[in-house]
């Protein structure tokens, strides 16, 4: 934890510098940020205003940090995109997280490039209804859904066939025959979604068959 600790308590200047809203504090020892965040749309029209923390992760910035609604305006439930066991805000689908964080990310870039849009996004629904930029199904569920659209929305049961697949496999070249058992050349066939799951990494891929499973088998 010491290092990730440091890293964003050092990140951590850069972010409240160009958002003096935000300043730093402690929880249980924990470096947080906290302050207020203002939604204001690209015309400059202002919605409205979050009161936020962020707070560093034993997993940072390897992983996303834990980003809270401390106003009380959004509703603490799933179906807004918040976990109903810690409180904590959904940013994004774990699957996209990885890939993003795979080589460590900026607090600031963080914060821009998915806490602003995120709260955003819960303004409009508030006043309008619906998410202006779509939405992932929360939870295990959005973790179905992040493969299915990867693999051009297959049905649910052929998208973990191939998962499971991938994972039989070991590390394949363009020239190899595809994972997915068609005997095509890898290039001609899923190398782009190959090398996704290759960026998702193998131990998170196998979780997330097991997720489907469960996700799939409740269905059923």
């Amino acid at each position: 934890m010491n290092k990730s600790r440091e890293i964003f308590e050092s990140q951590s200047n850069s972010l409240i510098l160009k958002y003096p809203q935000l300043s730093k504090s402690s929880l249980d020892g924990l470096p947080i940020v906290k302050g207020m965040l203002d939604i204001v749309d690209q015309n400059g029209k202002y919605w409205q205003t979050f009161e936020i923390e962020i707070h560093c992760t034993n997993s940072y910035p390897n992983r996303f940090p834990s980003v809270y609604e401390v106003s009380n305006k959004i509703p603490k439930i799933a179906d807004w995109h918040m976990y109903e066991d810690t409180l904590a805000c959904c940013i994004g689908i774990v699957p996209e997280e990885i890939i993003r964080c795979k080589n460590g990310i900026m607090l600031l870039d963080f914060y821009e490039e998915a806490v602003i849009p995120y709260f955003f996004n819960q303004t409009h629904r508030m006043v309008e209804g619906y998410y202006v930029n779509g939405e992932y199904e929360h939870g295990l569920a959005g973790i179905l859904q992040y493969y299915t659209e990867l693999f051009m929305n297959l049905n649910s049961e052929k998208v973990l066939g191939l998962l499971i697949k991938f994972l039989k496999n070991g590390d394949l070249g363009r020239t190899s025959q595809c994972f997915c058992g068609s005997r095509e050349k890898m290039r001609k066939c899923h190398k782009s979604q190959y090398y996704t799951l290759m960026q998702i990494g193998r131990d998170n891929v196998k979780e997330h068959v097991s997720t489907i499973i469960h996700v799939l088998t409740k269905t059923r």
